[in-house]
């Protein structure tokens, strides 16, 4: 099954048609489907309470759920919307999830150009073999590829060094402080791409970067 759930795209979009839901978490649930979240190409998850804890899970029940604190949009392309959102959660008096969906204007860009939220509904254990490893931007403004040379994988994990003290720029051949995908210390996305020499990495101080995991082809 292909790679359903894109974070953003080189330059994050604009939003359009958007919807808000507001959901009381007072009520237990146990993967259970919402209404209002057919059709979507992106899901934000715009606010919950603090201390507030659920999990969603997107498509089918036998995909991996996302604890809603822990991300903050997930999106995909117009040809594979977001059809089903299932929710789990325990009885939280007071506490709600807001939760935002509607349509983006750019998600027709190419797909190895697309950073994704992590993950990939293929499991790990159909491949054949992991690959990770450790990447620090030499020079904040100088941007360098994750990888020397040409890895030919399904995906790849990327996760800021939790010691970075500033944000570090995730993108393609053109990546920058002005155009790139933050990540801020300890933060991990997934990207769905072939190659992970394709992958461009700035920092906003030099020295700084990430561990990235990925699985081999």
């Amino acid at each position: 099954m292909a790679s359903i759930i894109n974070k953003a795209m080189q330059t994050v979009a604009p939003l359009i048609d958007q919807k808000s839901h507001t959901i009381s978490l007072a009520v237990a649930r146990d993967k259970e489907l919402l209404e209002g979240f057919r059709k979507c190409d992106y899901i934000e998850i715009d606010s919950i309470s603090a201390g507030g804890l659920c999990q969603l899970r997107f498509n089918s029940l036998s995909n991996p759920e996302y604890e809603a604190g822990k991300y903050r949009r997930f999106m995909t392309t117009p040809e594979m919307p977001f059809e089903k959102l299932y929710l789990t959660n325990t009885a939280q008096a007071g506490k709600s999830l807001v939760l935002k969906c509607g349509g983006d204007a750019t998600m027709k860009a190419e797909r190895e150009s697309a950073i994704t939220e992590i993950t990939n509904p293929v499991p790990i254990a159909a491949h054949s073999q992991l690959g990770q490893g450790e990447k620090l931007v030499g020079s904040a403004g100088t941007r360098e590829t994750l990888v020397a040379a040409t890895e030919s994988i399904k995906g790849v994990f990327i996760k800021a060094l939790t010691t970075n003290t500033d944000e570090i720029y995730v993108g393609n051949v053109t990546v920058a402080a002005a155009n790139g995908y933050p990540l801020g210390a300890g933060e991990t996305i997934y990207i769905d791409i072939d190659d992970a020499v394709k992958v461009y990495l700035d920092a906003a101080v030099g020295g700084e970067g990430v561990r990235y995991l990925f699985v081999e082809t």
